[in-house]
């Protein structure tokens, strides 16, 4: 994330905003073998990192990283769509509502079934599937007809009654409406009236009124029914149960199955991983994931569709949930005809040396943000949470000066990671989100862009890649020029 740090011991030795003690020294010993203009631009990049981290709304503004969020979760449905086809509801980012950095596209789904689910709440009152429970009862002995062993031996222990007042516990069984079927539709009108309430929260949060007042309606709505007599006294269930085969031809319970399968299909993203309750200063990780996200949602953009995952989201019967690991548990494969590609998260590249079979690195472990992957060729896509900001108009430094530094863990991505004996890193490029206001670079190549060249050589460059689709077009560009290779 932060490049700067990995020459300091050939380690992401600092994360956030404070320096080990073993960085520092292994600074002091890097001051000793360069030139003073080195070292300055060493400190200052450093310096850089580190206000990144502190002052990350120079860079994002608080909308910009409510669109990270929703990112995440609108590319990781889309990828659990590719996975399994027949998901068609709308999902977050997409259809007619207007993308907002809430679910609002779940709270239309929630409005527009709300009047079926009532009416079948009120149906499922008049007309509750009938059990028998078992339950015990106290009665005159003569009257006794289903009486237990146990209670026959616990009365003939007992002494004999004066005036015929013996009585005895017997088993009966009585008709119940709290049955497995009822407790599943309260389970379902429950669990909806949950997620309202999470509805209205972020509604609030993002300060949407007429959004939060409508998931707040909706779910009165549906709180009220279950505040009703009938199933006030009926508790919920863990999940929500399989329909009976007995109940497969009611249209009340068909219907609330029916509504409730296809709400987890379509909208069950898992908001509790980590990453979404990252405090404001760990933003610059936020970035760095959103980042893989973007480059699915980018290669998805340009045709591809996700073949297969290892654990970058999970499709379970309950959902769509995150679950993003380093090194070669979380990548996704993707095909576009007979093109496939393979995107890792945080690839790690272990030290090996001349005739080492298999991808390696020649110096130092290498692990770069995002590793693309086709045919034994790779694109290094590494984000930097920085702006790389121009002098000033009279040579003053920029807030964030330089990304000479990055530029050279990018060199020693392109030139040390190997398959083989060959070089397997065509192109290494920095993803970065720029300023929130100023002057943005949209690409920094080398050599230096042209009309005929947007990406120099094409071989290692910055683009600029901000939420909200800015630098998306540029990505996908520079990834055709790399499948072209």
């Amino acid at each position: 994330m932060h490049p700067v740090y990995s020459f300091f011991t050939g380690r992401r030795n600092v994360r956030g905003t404070s320096v080990t003690l073993s960085a520092c020294v292994s600074f002091t010993r890097y001051h000793k073998i360069v030139p003073e203009n080195e070292n300055e631009a060493a400190l200052l990049g450093l310096r850089d990192a580190l206000r990144s981290a502190r002052r990350w709304r120079e860079l994002l503004s608080d909308t910009d990283r409510q669109t990270l969020l929703s990112d995440i979760a609108r590319v990781g449905l889309a990828v659990a769509r590719d996975l399994n086809s027949g998901l068609s509801d709308l999902d977050i980012g997409e259809g007619t509502v207007p993308a907002v950095p809430c679910p609002v596209e779940r709270l239309a789904f929630l409005r527009s079934v709300a009047p079926r689910l009532l009416a079948a709440v009120t149906r499922l009152e008049a007309e509750p599937p009938v059990a028998l429970r078992i339950a015990e009862r106290e009665v005159p002995l003569e009257r006794a007809r289903r009486v237990s062993a146990a209670a026959l031996r616990g009365l003939s222990q007992k002494p004999p009654a004066i005036f015929g007042g013996n009585r005895v516990r017997e088993t009966v069984f009585l008709p119940t409406h709290d049955t497995l079927p009822v407790r599943g539709a309260k389970t379902i009108i429950a669990t909806f009236a949950r997620d309202l309430g999470a509805i209205s929260a972020r509604a609030q949060d993002a300060q949407l009124p007429a959004v939060f007042a409508e998931a707040e309606r909706t779910r009165v709505q549906l709180q009220t029914a279950l505040r009703r007599p009938f199933w006030r006294d009926f508790s919920t269930l863990p999940r929500v149960p399989p329909l009976e085969p007995a109940l497969r031809r009611s249209g009340t319970h068909i219907l609330l199955h029916d509504v409730y399968r296809r709400y987890r299909d379509g909208f069950a993203w898992d908001w509790s991983h980590p990453l979404f309750r990252l405090p404001a200063r760990e933003t610059w990780s936020l970035y760095e994931s959103w980042c893989l996200f973007a480059v699915i949602g980018c290669l998805r953009g340009i045709g591809f569709r996700v073949a297969d995952e290892e654990n970058l989201v999970r499709v379970t019967p309950n959902g769509v949930a995150l679950s993003l690991a380093t090194d070669t548990a979380s990548r996704v494969s993707l095909r576009r005809g007979s093109q496939k590609v393979l995107v890792t998260y945080q690839r790690r590249f272990d030290r090996g040396e001349q005739g080492t079979e298999g991808y390696h690195s020649r110096a130092q472990t290498l692990i770069p943000d995002i590793a693309v992957e086709q045919e034994g060729r790779l694109l290094i896509l590494d984000a930097k949470f920085k702006t790389y900001s121009e002098r000033g108009r009279n040579g003053e430094p920029g807030t964030y000066l330089t990304a000479l530094d990055d530029m050279r863990q990018l060199h020693s991505y392109r030139d040390a990671i190997r398959r083989g004996d060959d070089r397997a890193v065509r192109s290494a490029w920095a993803l970065y989100p720029g300023r929130v206001s100023g002057a943005n670079r949209a690409i920094i190549a080398f050599p230096e862009s042209s009309p005929a060249k947007p990406f120099g050589n094409g071989e290692l460059g910055a683009v600029l890649f901000r939420p909200g689709g800015q630098g998306n077009d540029t990505l996908a560009a520079l990834i055709e020029d790399w499948l072209r290779g």
